[in-house]
Formats: C-alpha cells, sequence, structure tokens
C-alpha cells in the first residue's frame, strides 16, 4: 500500500506542479493522472497489471481525444497578467503553431512556417461564406469587430476594405503587435481602438454605419454580459448598414 500510496503522490504532485508551466492544456493531462493516481492509492485490489492497463487506456484517450486541440510540447514565449486575466504566447512546434490563449480561451493563432498570413487559421475561417454573401451586394465593406483576438479577421478583406476593431485590454494588442502579423499583412490601414467596445461604439459618429459587426469580445471564457443584453443588441443593429 505504501508503494502505491507513494506513486499516486508522485504523480498527482507532478500535475500540480507542471500544470500551465509549459502547456495551456497541461491541466486536462494532469487532471486525469491525478484521477489514476487515486485508482493506485484507494483501490489495493486491483492487481499491478490492471492498474497499468488503466494507466495506458487513460492517457490513450486524452491524447488521441485532444491530438489537435492540445499541443502539449508548447512553449510559453510571453505572458501578462492584468484585471482581465492572464494572456499568454505559446509556440507549439507539433501544432506549428503560435497560439494566443486568454485564461482558459484560444484567441487565435498563427503558422510557424508560413509567416505570411494569408491562410485564416481557428474559429475565423467558416466566416468567409458570410463575407463572400455580403459582396454579393457589396464589393467593399466596412466591418467592426469588438474583440480583436489575433487580428486574424483582417485576412477576411480585400482593397478598400474598411475594418475597425475595438479592443477593451491594451496588453492584448501589445502581444498582438510583437507576435503576430496578420494586421500588417492583410489589412494595414485597420484602425485599432482601445475601450469598453459598447461605450466606444455608442460614442462614435451616428453617421458611422457598418456592412458586418463581429462579436469576439473575450474575457478570458466569456463574453462579458453587458455585451449581449437587448439594449445593446439594439445598439448593434442601429450600428448596421440596412443589408447589414
Amino acid at each position: 500500500y505504501n508503494k502505491y500510496f507513494c506513486i499516486g503522490s508522485i504523480l498527482g504532485g507532478a500535475g500540480v506542479i507542471f500544470i500551465n508551466m509549459k502547456s495551456p492544456y497541461l491541466d486536462a493531462t494532469y487532471a486525469a493522472i491525478l484521477c489514476i493516481s487515486v485508482i493506485f492509492t484507494a483501490n489495493t485490489k486491483l492487481s499491478v497489471m490492471r492498474r497499468g492497463f488503466v494507466l495506458i487506456c487513460v492517457i490513450s484517450i486524452v491524447c488521441v481525444t485532444n491530438i489537435y486541440y492540445m499541443p502539449t510540447l508548447a512553449i510559453k514565449k510571453e505572458s501578462v497578467r492584468d484585471q482581465f486575466g492572464l494572456a499568454r504566447i505559446f509556440d507549439s512546434p507539433f501544432m506549428k503553431k503560435r497560439i494566443l490563449m486568454h485564461g482558459s480561451t484560444m484567441r487565435g493563432g498563427q503558422s510557424l512556417v508560413e509567416l505570411k498570413s494569408e491562410n485564416i487559421d481557428f474559429y475565423y475561417e467558416p466566416l468567409s461564406d458570410l463575407f463572400r454573401v455580403v459582396r454579393q451586394n457589396k464589393p467593399y465593406l466596412s466591418v467592426l469587430s469588438m474583440g480583436l483576438g489575433v487580428g486574424s479577421l483582417s485576412c477576411l478583406s480585400v482593397d478598400g476594405d474598411h475594418f475597425t476593431f475595438i479592443e477593451p485590454n491594451i496588453n492584448i494588442k501589445r502581444l498582438v503587435d510583437a507576435n503576430f502579423n496578420y494586421l500588417n499583412s492583410c489589412q494595414d490601414k485597420a484602425k485599432v481602438i482601445i475601450g469598453d467596445p459598447r461605450w466606444v461604439l455608442t460614442s462614435m459618429p451616428k453617421l458611422n454605419k457598418y456592412d458586418i459587426i463581429v462579436i469576439d469580445n473575450y474575457i478570458s471564457g466569456s463574453i462579458p454580459s453587458h455585451l449581449l443584453t437587448f439594449e445593446a443588441i439594439k445598439e448593434y443593429q442601429s450600428a448596421l448598414q440596412p443589408n447589414g
């Protein structure tokens, strides 16, 4: 029993020590290993072979189900903690991407292989269909994004488009400028305003109308509630073009 207790304590302690040190996702991995350590310490009736089999199965499930979204070899490049939470930059040799994490949310990434940023990574790519539909009636678009992410939304632009980003966290802007080049490569004329998105929008001239408004203002793992109220939606509607 003492031998298994020691093994379980070492595995569980290693998980606590290494969480968030190298990878933004190591917490899930070591949480699974910590659960396995409980099996080692609590269920002494299991044979060593069965304990080993359970260990291999759980680790395999964790690795296989997270093979793409879990860059366990990611190396932390830079981090900033402020009133909005913890923002971190990771380089993942496994995914061959540079990633921006804000709390538990992946805000975007860029290929480490192709430094030119024409290819859009992560969740902005499906928006290309929306942009294509709107362009059927208007060749040049005025786009407002509440939240900067890594600036990859700008790669949906064409010459003549006007993009405005409202980012509440100036440290996100600094991290993006230093580590990603979407804005410079795809939309070097994009305007980035620092401030609360809703307050900035209401303070803009009423003549400013947008074809597309994107709400992507995550603070750690959630969108601020004041950006999703009924009154906020009415403000967004009033800022849209008639066919926006």
